[in-house]
């Protein structure tokens, strides 16, 4: 197409009567989709439909735009996304039915929300919150506890292994009168079960389009900081690093405090977790991110071969969610999984059993198959 008339289609959208642009190359469908979505949803179809991906809208604007053009988009879709007035409406969020995307949708465009509505954009944050602990949070430390509490029964135990107390309920019908004791026949212990882990390394990717998969590691990470048994490490990175871990106490103030955007470096995350790391042989890191690297893919290969050669378990999950399709780099996690390090993605009600594996060292492959 010539350049100066795919300048013009690009300003002037589509028509009524047009099919699917043939001639525009893959970058400008990226930004005619941006830009028809904010200012031409009729044809391109609106930023509030059921699954409305505003945070894949917001890293392209970034991505393809000017800051001060950037702005104006954002304060424009502010307005056609109705949250500036649905934040307003106290009775509407005190019967909102909490929803992962419009707490992304608020996460996101935090920044641009009026300061005299964001304590009601804090309360449908929290609302997510309550909802998680209730559905997920309850499992997850049940079955993180289990794994952690890894030991089994054992009829021929060593005697630092004696269950003292199983044992002499199990041996009460062997009362002998004659010297007044309990004759132990069948001691009873719990005997360790092979290699498990009590340090975990949440490490996640904060470009807007992980924003939703970014909440649910927050809350996740929240929840098993409670476990005195478990040492649990959150890292966010973008172009730069930021470990939160001290501030998992309060996971809906670490969400709302946390700045999205910037690049990829998984590279810099998975050196600096590797040094951080202070026992490999009992970590897990689960790195959470769409794996659109913006470093060195080599590099990331080398730090997550290394880590996993010190003995700790390392597991990728492109996308933490119930997306049915998630967009991520599927050629890097082809490459990630040549090493020996497996990729699946991981929908939010499945968290309490993959904790309970990887603490276990449970066969991951058997868990991403079910």
């Amino acid at each position: 197409m010539e350049d100066r008339i795919r300048k013009w289609r690009l300003i002037l959208g589509k028509s009524q009567n047009d099919g699917d642009p043939k001639d525009l190359n893959t970058e400008d469908l990226v930004i005619d989709k941006a830009v028809g979505a904010l200012y031409q949803p009729d044809l391109y179809g609106d930023l509030q439909g059921k699954n409305p991906k505003v945070q894949q809208w917001l890293a392209d604007i970034k991505n393809y735009f000017p800051d001060d053009q950037v702005a104006i988009m954002q304060k424009d879709a502010l307005e056609n996304l109705n949250l500036v007035q649905l934040l307003k409406e106290k009775e509407l969020i005190d019967s909102l039915v909490p929803d992962i995307n419009l707490a992304a949708n608020i996460i996101s465009m935090k920044h641009l929300i009026p300061d005299d509505v964001k304590s009601a954009a804090r309360t449908i944050i929290e609302k997510i919150a309550s909802r998680f602990n209730k559905e997920i949070g309850f499992n997850l430390v049940e079955k993180t506890r289990g794994a952690l509490n890894h030991s089994v029964r054992t009829r021929k135990p060593k005697f630092r292994e004696i269950n003292w107390t199983q044992t002499i309920k199990s041996n009460l019908k062997n009362y002998e009168q004659s010297v007044d004791a309990i004759i132990l026949k069948q001691l009873l212990g719990n005997k360790p079960k092979g290699k498990s882990f009590d340090r975990i390394y949440l490490v996640v990717d904060q470009s807007y389009s992980m924003t939703g998969s970014l909440i649910y590691a927050g809350l996740t990470a929240g929840i098993l900081s409670r476990l005195p048994a478990l040492k649990v490490h959150l890292v966010l990175f973008s172009n730069e690093i930021v470990d939160v871990t001290d501030q998992l106490d309060d996971p809906v103030e670490l969400l709302f405090g946390i700045q999205l955007g910037g690049g990829t470096d998984i590279h810099k995350a998975a050196a600096y977790t590797n040094k951080l790391m202070d026992q490999h042989n009992k970590s897990v890191l689960i790195l959470i991110s769409d794996l659109f690297e913006g470093g060195s893919e080599e590099g990331t290969l080398a730090e997550l071969s290394d880590i996993q050669k010190k003995g700790s378990k390392v597991v990728c999950i492109p996308s933490l969610s119930d997306e049915n399709k998630p967009s991520y780099d599927k050629k890097f996690a082809q490459r990630i999984r040549n090493i020996g390090i497996p990729v699946f993605n991981c929908s939010p009600s499945r968290i309490p059993d993959l904790f309970n594996t990887l603490l276990r060292n449970g066969d991951l492959n058997t868990f991403n198959a079910k």
